[in-house]
């Protein structure tokens, strides 16, 4: 499900969201509780 994680946070990155949880899942440190 990783790859679903990096679409979801490009998903959010296009929409502006720029939030602390996704510029930690962008940086790979906590992909899985920013989706859960």
């Amino acid at each position: 499900m990783a790859h679903l994680q990096m679409i979801t946070a490009t998903d959010h990155l296009e929409s502006g969201l720029l939030t602390p949880d996704l510029t930690a899942l962008v940086s790979g440190k906590q992909s899985i509780r920013t989706v859960a």
